[in-house]
């Protein structure tokens, strides 16, 4: 009873504090954390990967020749939808 009671007045208290259609606004307001999580995820990736670059070049003298060089220095898998990697430059970028 209880859990109705507040699930209740949350409901009217999202209808009333939203302009727009308050499903739409709570989907659009997921939406949008799980874009920006997704980014800084990408973003923390591509500096664990940059250091990885550092320390193959280090180590080896020089640059990785493809991305599965550096996912095999780094012993896990990079995710290549997201990632790109130019062996020539060394430069990791977010796709």
């Amino acid at each position: 009873m209880k859990n109705t009671f507040f699930l209740f007045i949350l409901a009217i208290f999202l209808m009333t504090g939203c302009k727009e259609n308050p499903v739409q606004e709570y989907g659009s307001t997921l939406t949008n954390a799980v874009k920006q999580s997704q980014n800084v995820s990408i973003i923390s990736e591509i500096s664990n990967i940059k250091k990885a670059i550092r320390e193959f070049s280090e180590e080896k003298g020089r640059l990785p020749q493809n991305i599965e060089e550096i996912e095999n220095f780094m012993g896990r898998t990079i995710d290549k939808q997201n990632i790109s990697y130019d062996p020539e430059t060394g430069e990791v970028t977010k796709k």
